[in-house]
């Protein structure tokens, strides 16, 4: 709250929509009138903008606000977050822009509280879910308003419910999160794969029908808007296994030295070295049923990635920011807990420097 509170009042003047990093070069939604002193000049903005854009206009009943989203089929699948924005603000629109941060700061607390309480379920620390609040790419989500803090939250809880075998409350919350982010849709796949494997049908079926929703929400979204100018974000986002990785050294090794060079170069190495342990740490210990397909789902999106996603720290924080969750949650029965939790001790540093970058207008 006084990271919030200081951006707020400082950077941003006490404009909200400082939250939102809405830039110059996409057009306006109707509803949106930015100040000029907070627009992003000469940039395209940043997805929180979108996330806005369709909060102020659900239905899309404005011609403005499709001219708004830059790939709008592959925008309005994310429906979930700026729905519960504008159903929580009753439709006043000049209420969205502050309910969608309030909402993302609870999310925020939400999952520091849920992996709390997972870890004294399994007689570990608790404090140790405070290392909740080091994942840089919740802080980015949290700072520009993008939907992920809330698909991490509900990810969290499908987790939870799988480890207690709630099954009805994980194709709950697979069926929220995928509405939240289609990505969602392969990583709670995964956890189909061990029902698979004990060939537990009901399960497994369970999960398909918690996730219906967010298929035919894809296919409702496919047929309502048109396809110019749209595309589904797969080939924008994805390649053949490495090549945006190979990319991504390259342009690691050219430089040239800065201070965001460093922090880029370094973050990307570290969250290599992150899902390395964790894959590693999952293959040798079956305590946590859900580790190994969820890990596995993420470095099989990681190696497909391209530099879309991997050129951009903010981008790469933000989209693999599960991750680190990830590696958080497997404190509760962590194969190397020393090297786990020097981890990250690295990634709340990573943490406190983009918060504090930010929050000084030099991000």
């Amino acid at each position: 709250m006084l990271v919030l509170a200081w951006n707020f009042a400082v950077p941003f003047h006490g404009d909200i929509l400082g939250f939102y990093r809405i830039g110059t070069i996409f057009p306006h939604s109707s509803y949106l009138t930015p100040d000029k002193g907070i627009l992003a000049q000469g940039e395209v903005g940043y997805d929180g903008q979108l996330f806005l854009t369709i909060a102020l206009d659900p239905s899309l009943a404005d011609a403005q606000s499709i001219k708004a989203l830059d790939n709008p089929r592959y925008r309005y699948r994310r429906i979930l977050f700026p729905v519960l924005g504008y159903v929580l603000s009753l439709g006043w629109r000049p209420a969205i822009p502050f309910m969608l941060v309030a909402v993302n700061a609870f999310w925020f607390v939400s999952i520091v509280i849920v992996v709390v309480r997972f870890l004294a379920e399994k007689r570990q620390s608790a404090w140790w879910g405070l290392f909740i609040l080091g994942i840089p790419g919740f802080w980015c989500s949290l700072l520009l308003t993008t939907g992920d803090l809330q698909a991490a939250f509900f990810l969290t809880m499908a987790l939870v419910a799988f480890e207690h075998r709630r099954y009805k409350s994980l194709a709950l919350f697979c069926g929220l999160a995928a509405l939240t982010h289609e990505t969602m849709l392969a990583v709670i796949g995964s956890l189909a794969i061990p029902f698979l494997f004990n060939k537990q049908v009901r399960n497994v079926a369970a999960i398909v029908l918690g996730c219906l929703p967010a298929l035919l929400w894809n296919v409702f979204v496919l047929c309502r808007l048109p396809a110019a100018g749209s595309t589904s974000g797969i080939v924008e986002n994805f390649s053949c296994p490495g090549g945006g990785i190979h990319e991504k050294y390259l342009s690691i090794l050219a430089g040239p030295v800065s201070a965001k060079w460093l922090f880029d170069s370094s973050a990307f190495l570290l969250l290599c070295a992150t899902l390395c342990l964790l894959l590693l740490a999952a293959g040798f210990q079956r305590k946590l049923r859900f580790a190994l397909p969820c890990v596995g789902a993420y470095a099989i999106i990681f190696a497909l990635s391209k530099m879309q996603i991997l050129s951009y720290y903010v981008d790469f924080l933000r989209v693999f920011s599960n991750v680190v969750l990830l590696l958080v949650i497997s404190l509760a029965v962590s194969l190397w807990p020393v090297v786990s939790r020097a981890v990250m001790l690295v990634w709340a540093l990573f943490g406190a420097a983009f918060v504090i970058a930010f929050s000084m207008g030099a991000i």
